[in-house]
């Protein structure tokens, strides 16, 4: 894998496998890599007062008293658009019925995921993306499956696998080899790769993470405490200049580990 304009390649790590690399170079604010997510959900806390300040396709800001904003026309979770046309393509990708149905599910009054922490509902909200992503891009879907992340069965896998069995019509899912361990392995992928799209800055309130993507290039870049390379919406470049066979260019978010914006693969 190489970008367009020649500026990274893929290499093979010892101890940390496949990475991106710059093979030539780099000015510092050059654009080093444009990616687009296969997969993209909330990180709103269901019912909180942000839930309508975002697209539900797109994750841009919806403006106060927006003329063009319109709802799902399925569901009753809440979802809203920015205009018809990203209603139009989410209906069709990332918002189908499958989705509509699982969420409300998810989010009725005696759904067994009401008691939970809110990580496990934004882990419950990346399996039914997921598990809607093999139904409408089975490629994107494969993409995503070979993406670095071991699963590992435990209590909370087991416990999502039955979520979502409960939750999602299960006569699309029975093609797909449903089980538990397709399930944790869906969740290692995302435990290793999602990205985290920041709230806009607002010097009156502390950030926090709006929604949470998969970016299937951008994800081999590796992490760095003191990144060299930030994000803006789905293109990355970098802070500084970069000799060749530089690895650690990594698209900014919060790390939990280190508290510096990288992104954070613990």
């Amino acid at each position: 894998m190489s970008d367009d304009n020649a500026s990274i390649k893929m290499v093979e790590t010892e101890n940390k496998g496949r990475a991106l690399v710059s093979c030539r170079p780099l000015r510092a604010g050059e654009i080093v890599l444009k990616d687009s997510p296969i997969l993209l959900y909330s990180a709103v806390p269901h019912g909180g007062a942000a839930v309508a300040n975002y697209c539900s396709n797109c994750f841009r800001t919806i403006l106060p008293h927006s003329q063009t904003t319109v709802s799902c026309p399925n569901c009753t979770s809440a979802s809203l658009f920015c205009t018809p046309e990203c209603q139009s393509i989410a209906l069709s990708t990332s918002h189908t019925p499958f989705v509509c149905q699982a969420l409300t599910r998810l989010h009725a009054a005696d759904s067994p995921l009401l008691h939970h922490r809110h990580d496990r509902h934004l882990q419950a909200r990346f399996l039914v993306a997921a598990y809607n992503l093999a139904t409408v891009s089975p490629s994107n879907f494969q993409t995503l499956l070979s993406l670095q992340g071991e699963p590992f069965v435990d209590d909370a896998s087991i416990f999502l696998h039955s979520l979502i069995s409960s939750v999602c019509p299960l006569s699309n899912l029975g093609q797909l080899g449903f089980s538990v361990e397709l399930t944790a392995a869906l969740l290692a992928k995302d435990k290793l790769n999602a990205f985290g799209l920041m709230e806009p800055f607002n010097q009156d309130k502390e950030r926090s993470v709006r929604a949470y993507g998969i970016y299937p290039r951008a994800s081999f870049f590796n992490h760095d405490c003191l990144p060299n390379a930030c994000s803006r919406d789905n293109c990355g470049g970098t802070l500084a200049p970069l000799p060749p066979g530089d690895a650690r260019p990594s698209t900014i978010m919060e790390c939990n580990v280190c508290g510096n914006l990288s992104k954070c693969e613990e």
